[in-house]
């Protein structure tokens, strides 16, 4: 946040293209098991993507967001529930987040809707729970994986790295698995 914005993009372009992080070493290996995935399984067509070049930033939109990892013990109270970043938080990965308060949002309205049907009344703590039960299943599993992957993409192990770009490598090649991982982000769970 101390940088000026021309120093910002200026860092920002330059950590797009660095090879300071860069571990031939790895590289080399994710390639030879690459070339040998080829063989075995059906691949997606490879093709280099550039990183993109910014140019610049709108003055004053720069922010820090710290990141946290927050789950609350309850989300149901008589007449309460706890929805969006007032139940969970996580770090801002994919707009998981969000993803995750919509699917709050359309729980509890099933819910609601089921007691309204039921001819109870909606704020009866006993819908309430079931919607803290369904959410709470849903999103502690959420919140766990996108806790691990933060952790897996924060460290510099060189081993950890090295099976991490395995592992990439084969979700990117192997595409039922990759097309499993698109639709888990894309869900509103």
């Amino acid at each position: 946040m101390q940088l000026s914005d021309e120093q910002f993009v200026d860092e920002i372009n330059k950590a797009f293209t660095s090879d300071a992080h860069k571990q031939n070493g790895i590289i080399s290996i994710t390639e030879r098991i690459r070339s040998y995935w080829q063989q075995l399984i059906p691949v997606s067509p490879t093709t280099f993507q550039y990183p993109p070049v910014v140019i610049n930033i709108e003055p004053r939109s720069r922010a820090a967001f710290p990141l946290t990892l927050l789950n609350a013990n309850q989300y149901a109270r008589p007449r309460l529930v706890l929805i969006g970043d007032s139940a969970h938080r996580i770090h801002p990965m994919a707009g998981q987040g969000v993803n995750m308060g919509f699917g709050d949002v359309l729980c509890l309205i099933n819910i609601l809707e089921q007691a309204v049907r039921d001819g109870a009344d909606f704020n009866s703590l006993t819908y309430l729970v079931d919607y803290e039960r369904q959410r709470q299943l849903q999103c502690l599993a959420r919140l766990l994986s996108i806790d691990s992957l933060n952790r897996l993409y924060s460290t510099n192990f060189s081993p950890t790295v090295a099976l991490r770009s395995v592992g990439l490598s084969f979700v990117n090649e192997f595409l039922p698995l990759k097309k499993f991982f698109a639709k888990q982000a894309a869900s509103r769970s």
